[in-house]
């Protein structure tokens, strides 16, 4: 037979083509050195290498799974034997990177040569997918096993469960032994209640939150809630459970407690509202009759509408309730006394316990009301007793005390009429007479300033001289050391010079008393301002601190509480009215007194004065006049005993005077007067007449008679409004009862020459 040489070469062509095209290495292998004889294309490319330097090499060049020619002879070895082989192996490039292969290998003899073909294919991409599969299964196995809720797979007709995590063995109370390849139906305590959601399954391929009962072999029955899936092609259910046992259960505690609350809050005697940040959102029925309205018209309003427009502190009820409100959502609950609104528009006292809570995972207030009218009512009968009771005490201490200055008047006049004919001698007496009635004076001017303030004559003033010369006065003769520290700057007050004095001289007279065998007194002034951390006490605002600080024996504790008590004294000869006189008038003038004190260690009183903005002083002076003209002087008083002392007093400066009882037969001679063109030059007006016109009305109509009547008030109240302010009445000049013959010249001279 002849060989067509040229067909073989074409053939043999035709397959080298084929297999240098192959997407697989193809290697032809020496089996005793592992040499190659042949490599096609692909293993040049996959391993880097040019084909020449392929074919210098051998398999354990490439190959890291066979390190040396033991292994390979032993690989070899079982080719022979099996024919081929599927393998994996580990193919080295030539830059020394590695990548995974598979193929085929065999052993094959051509003419009694033995040879090892080797087809294999870079496998990298597999072995990531496989790796990725690999992490995706671990990952699911992880949720699957370790989640927190039972999680399941069974065959739809509940023959067997197919899988179950350990939340779901937990649940059951089985082993997985136990539970997997058992009927799921089992696990039902009501069959109807599974046929229900096996309906709803295939009716809508999925089930979320099915509530059923569960059997738990270690625990009973449990209440639980179920979401399925369904793949109706397998009949297969995947699906989870949670146990709701303890969740009904806090439910079902939760309602009896809501419902207990309920009642709680239905029965309450005092009114309860719960208020969001829009209003009101719930209040009992005794909160809706407190205020006189129904449930419904109070829902959704705010509280500032139940309160008028300012407390009686004189705070807007607006700011007050916020500042209220703002502190109870921080979490500090708040007490605190209000004045409310009704719906019929009358107000009544309360008492608020406001305190933050959550309902429904919102934040709250609810404030419980306590109507206080009755209690505050309570209140003021206790202070009116107690008021009484001081009442009582003074009253006791005012008749001890005008009884021993009366008995000095009586006993001077007396004395004075046993020797009338020694004229030195019985003028002596009057003087004596006329010094313990200048004192009864002071003793009146004392109680009133108690018992009504003695309404303060203020005027802008600066208190350095004041301070220096009550000081100076109060200490004229004693023992003790004294400084005065002012500070510069000293903001001006505006008060009554008078009244600041006497509280000055009051407490540092007292500061004298208690350091008997001397010591040192500090008299300081200074800018504070109140309502801050060293002042807690002081209202807001500007005010100027005067402290006298001693080194006395001090005021012992169970004292401190009445040193201001009217009468109250631990003093052999004191009185008991000059600090609650002092007390008063601080009051009076819208400041505040206070003290410190230590037994055996000394005391402080501190005194605080609104401040004002410093302006020009504006002095009230009367400046008599050497040589004033003499006058017509009409005097309107009810008390016939003043207007003959008057007349005495004002013919004795040598004035015409004429006398009215009240304002009407006033108002008759001023204008009579006016015809006859002997006009009355100043008419000296009491503020207060019994049954008649008083002083207020004459000059109203006095001034329409003659709008340049020049008129003086006369009182012995010194706290009446008309006296303190006599300008702003139309008056030119005040007078206060019992007036001296001195100051009743100065005021006359002073109108007369202006």
């Amino acid at each position: 037979m002849t060989i067509d040489k040229d067909n073989i070469e074409t053939d043999q062509a035709i397959f080298r083509d084929l297999i240098n095209k192959s997407n697989d290495a193809i290697f032809v292998d020496e089996p005793q050195t592992g040499r190659f004889i042949f490599v096609n294309d692909k293993a040049c490319t996959s391993l880097g290498y040019e084909r020449q330097e392929l074919l210098k090499m051998g398999v354990m060049d490439i190959e890291t799974t066979f390190p040396d020619n033991f292994s390979w002879q032993n690989h070899v070895n079982e080719l022979r034997q099996r024919g081929s082989i599927m393998l994996e192996g580990i193919h080295k490039r030539k830059n020394g990177t590695t990548f995974p292969v598979e193929g085929n290998i065999s052993f094959v003899v051509l003419n009694t040569k033995e040879y090892i073909v080797a087809a294999l294919r870079d496998i990298t991409q597999r072995k990531k997918a496989e790796e990725s599969l690999r992490q995706s299964q671990a990952v699911y196995y992880n949720l699957f096993n370790n989640s927190e809720i039972a999680m399941f797979r069974t065959r739809l007709d509940g023959s067997e469960v197919l899988n179950a995590n350990e939340k779901f063995l937990e649940l059951v109370g089985q082993t997985r032994d136990e539970i997997i390849g058992s009927p799921s139906t089992i696990l039902w305590v009501d069959p109807n209640r599974r046929e229900e959601m096996v309906r709803i399954l295939k009716a809508n391929g999925r089930v979320v939150d099915f509530e059923f009962q569960m059997l738990d072999k270690k625990r009973g029955v449990r209440d639980c809630l179920t979401s399925l899936n369904l793949y109706p092609e397998e009949g297969i259910l995947d699906g989870s459970i949670v146990d709701i046992t303890e969740r009904k259960r806090a439910e079902e505690e939760l309602r009896e407690k809501e419902g207990k609350y309920r009642v709680l809050f239905e029965s309450a005697n005092d009114g309860i509202f719960i208020q969001d940040e829009i209003g009101f959102t719930d209040c009992n029925q005794k909160a809706a009759d407190m205020y006189g309205l129904s449930k419904e018209d109070i829902m959704g309003r705010s509280p500032s509408e139940f309160a008028p427009e300012r407390q009686p502190d004189g705070r807007l009820s607006s700011e007050a309730a916020g500042e209220k409100i703002r502190t109870a959502l921080s979490g500090v609950p708040q007490v605190f006394d209000w004045q409310a609104v009704r719906a019929d528009g009358s107000l009544f006292d309360v008492e608020v316990t406001l305190s933050r809570l959550e309902l429904g995972g919102k934040m709250c207030l609810q404030a419980i009301v306590r109507d206080i009218s009755e209690r505050k009512l309570l209140e003021q009968e206790i202070l009116r007793s107690q008021k009484l009771e001081a009442i009582g005490k003074l009253a006791g201490g005012v008749a001890h005390d005008f009884n021993n200055l009366l008995q000095g008047v009586f006993g001077y006049i007396s004395m004075a009429k046993l020797t009338h004919d020694q004229k030195e001698k019985s003028l002596a007496m009057l003087e004596q007479a006329e010094e313990a009635l200048h004192m009864s004076v002071n003793l009146t001017s004392q109680l009133l300033t108690f018992s009504k303030g003695g309404k303060p004559v203020k005027k802008r003033m600066k208190l350095q001289p004041v301070i220096e010369n009550s000081a100076r006065f109060a200490l004229s003769g004693s023992g003790v050391d004294y400084r005065i520290e002012l500070d510069n700057g000293l903001w001006a007050v505006e008060a009554d010079e008078g009244q600041i004095s006497q509280v000055i001289q009051n407490i540092v007279i007292n500061a004298d008393q208690a350091m008997p065998e001397g010591g040192s007194l500090v008299i300081a002034a200074k800018n504070v301002v109140g309502a801050d951390k060293n002042h807690p006490k002081i209202p807001h605002g500007n005010y100027v601190e005067i402290s006298v600080q001693d080194t006395g024996i001090g005021i012992p504790g169970q004292h401190l509480q009445k040193i201001f008590d009217p009468y109250f004294t631990t003093k052999e000869r004191g009185s008991g009215l000059g600090l609650a006189t002092s007390y008063s008038i601080m009051r009076n003038h819208g400041g505040f007194i206070d003290v410190m004190s230590e037994s055996g260690k000394g005391t402080t009183f501190f005194i605080y004065l609104p401040a004002v903005e410093a302006e020009e002083e504006i002095n009230e002076t009367t400046t008599a006049s050497s040589a004033v003209r003499k006058g017509k002087i009409l005097v309107m008083d009810d008390e016939e005993r003043i207007r003959n002392v008057a007349r005495e007093l004002i013919m004795a400066l040598g004035h015409e005077v004429d006398l009215a009882e009240h304002g009407e037969t006033a108002i008759e001679k001023y204008h009579a007067a006016m015809k006859l063109g002997k006009p009355f030059e100043i008419v000296i007006l009491d503020l207060t007449v019994r049954g008649g016109m008083g002083g207020k009305a004459t000059i109203e109509l006095l001034r329409v008679i003659d709008p340049g009547v020049k008129a003086i008030v006369s009182s012995g109240y010194s706290d009446d409004t008309v006296v303190a302010d006599y300008e702003k009445y139309g008056f030119k000049a005040r007078l206060t009862k019992p007036y001296k013959l001195d100051g009743l010249r100065d005021t006359l001279n002073a109108l007369l020459s202006s």
